[in-house]
């Protein structure tokens, strides 16, 4: 089972954010990406990361607890690529906050409380200070995020400053 927190923030709110996550423990992060060498899988500290990658998604984990059961091997079009099973390992997924053709992006936390067996009998629990840590990740999203924003009808977690900037014209948002 997941557990996910989607909303809006701002760019320059995720600095924020990186502060608080800092100060529960070293935070590194990982790509989402299937790549050519397992070395490219190495966790790095979660700011190292941004400043060197612009990518939107990446996985973050306490240095801690990222565990290699995770890393998988796929033959993509023939050729070997290494990707870090997300649902696996130690970590949580984090969909960044980006300006995509002047629209800002939706953001989501997520991470799975367990996963399959080799045989898909039953599910394995991961570990019980991950589990613990993630979740107060989210929550801290959560509280972080107060306010509601509508999108194709319904309503998202928001920081004030989307709100803000959304009821004032300024932004607009997509999924």
């Amino acid at each position: 089972m997941a557990s996910v927190v989607t909303f809006w923030q701002l760019p320059d709110e995720e600095q924020r954010f990186f502060d608080y996550m800092e100060s529960t423990g070293e935070v590194v992060a990982i790509t989402t990406l299937r790549v050519y060498e397992q070395s490219e899988i190495a966790p790095i500290p979660i700011r190292q990361f941004v400043a060197n990658n612009n990518s939107m998604q990446l996985y973050i984990g306490l240095k801690t607890l990222i565990v290699a059961n995770g890393i998988d091997t796929f033959i993509i079009k023939g050729q070997t690529r290494y990707g870090l099973e997300s649902m696996k390992s130690n970590v949580i997924g984090y969909d960044r906050p980006v300006f995509l053709e002047g629209k800002l992006a939706q953001s989501n936390l997520f991470y799975y409380n367990s996963y399959p067996d080799i045989a898909k009998n039953s599910m394995i629990s991961k570990d019980r200070l991950f589990l613990n840590w993630a979740k107060k990740i989210l929550n801290w999203m959560r509280r972080n995020t107060p306010e509601k924003v509508m999108y194709n009808g319904f309503p998202y977690r928001a920081t004030k400053a989307v709100k803000d900037a959304v009821s004032q014209g300024k932004i607009d948002l997509c999924s």
